[in-house]
């Protein structure tokens, strides 16, 4: 079990075959709540299976349909590593199951394609980003989501400013002049003749230079956004050492050397979140100006309609809300009804896939963070 990637959404929202089998819930790791949640996928499971027999499936062939999940789920490990939220898909195909960081509504769906459009919040929150923890004591990387914070092993990280500068002493010419303490022990500063504030201050860009360098091939890697995080004086100190372009303008002030690791965390989270949504952000605040005219709509028939022809180039939608029917994308009709019935979309879900195939920008969001005051918003091309 996996976290759900941007690649696993583009491989799904491709896969036409059906039936198309989602299952969502919410899980809960390391509470009594989560002793009932075996229970609560049998449920839902045997919710799909009556959905398949509904859509025409034999009953037999239902039961055969879902019998590898079934196994599945009854092996003792299948919940370990639990976090807030769980969704399986399957397919004649596919069989997938993730582990995700948000909480999911319970749900069961059977159709042509795979209800995803509840998994985009999951992408959001486990958006990658790097904290670099600097001090004088010596520097951390991390790698970081919402809910995550790994220490990554840089290797030829020095230890500490100390340390760094030892292996430019001869190069240098430097002499020691003067014992600065710090933590337990006492870490020497280097410098030459300048005056003492300003000699620290090279120093420093001098050890920053050297630990930029150690992870520059680890954040290269994926261009991730760097969050820098120290006491504030060295932080302006740091970007003038760096070569990498990602880092954020938002920061992370104080000293988190002593900071639990889920403190340092949340905070980091904060800082980075307007930086990670600021695609959304703006995606919204243009909705809003434009709202009115000719390039939005928040009307769903004629959104499902600019969606087939790839004219939607932004499309917000309420996380809050399905809406079922049938769309024919032969003459455009489009049919709502109250609940499910046999042959039905959710026509919500329809809009995010055509939107994203046609590569257009889809967010699921809470209610009170739609642009409009609909449930569904969009932005078009032309």
């Amino acid at each position: 079990m996996d976290a759900f990637t941007r690649r696993d959404l583009n491989r799904m929202i491709a896969e036409q075959k059906g039936p198309c089998v989602s299952i969502l819930m919410p899980t809960h790791p390391a509470s009594e709540a989560g002793q009932q949640d075996p229970l609560r996928l049998k449920n839902l499971l045997n919710d799909a299976e009556k959905l398949l027999c509904e859509q025409g499936l034999a009953e037999d062939d239902a039961r055969e349909f879902m019998k590898p999940v079934r196994r599945m789920s009854e092996k003792a490990d299948f919940w370990d590593g639990r976090r807030q939220g769980l969704a399986l898909f399957i397919s004649a195909e596919h069989g997938d199951v993730y582990r995700l960081p948000i909480a999911l509504e319970p749900k069961a769906t059977v159709g042509k394609r795979f209800y995803v459009k509840s998994m985009l919040p999951a992408i959001e929150a486990d958006a990658r980003f790097y904290v670099l923890s600097l001090s004088h004591n010596g520097v951390q990387l991390y790698a970081a989501t919402s809910q995550t914070l790994d220490m990554v092993d840089v290797s030829s990280l020095p230890e500490n400013v100390h340390a760094a500068l030892s292996r430019t002493e001869t190069e240098r010419g430097l002499q020691l002049h003067s014992p600065m303490r710090t933590g337990g022990g006492r870490t020497a500063i280097f410098h030459g003749h300048g005056g003492e504030a300003d000699t620290e201050k090279e120093d420093l860009l001098e050890y920053f230079r050297i630990v930029n360098k150690a992870i520059a091939p680890v954040l290269e890697k994926d261009n991730a956004p760097l969050l820098l995080a120290g006491v504030e004086y060295l932080l302006p100190i740091y970007r003038n050492a760096s070569s990498y372009a990602g880092i954020l303008s938002q920061e992370l002030k104080g000293n988190w050397e002593a900071a639990a690791p889920d403190e340092l965390r949340k905070a980091a989270y904060q800082a980075a979140k307007p930086a990670l949504q600021a695609r959304r952000t703006s995606a919204a605040q243009q909705y809003r100006e434009l709202a009115g005219g000719s390039r939005t709509s928040a009307d769903l028939h004629k959104i499902l309609v600019a969606a087939d022809q790839g004219q939607v180039e932004t499309l917000f939608v309420d996380a809050s809300t399905d809406v079922w029917g049938t769309y024919h994308a032969e003459d455009g009709d489009v049919f709502v009804h109250d609940a499910p019935e046999r042959g039905d979309e959710e026509l919500l879900n329809r809009a995010v896939i055509e939107t994203l195939l046609r590569n257009g920008d889809a967010y699921v969001v809470p209610t009170e963070e739609m642009p409009g005051e609909d449930f569904v918003a969009a932005t078009y091309r032309y």
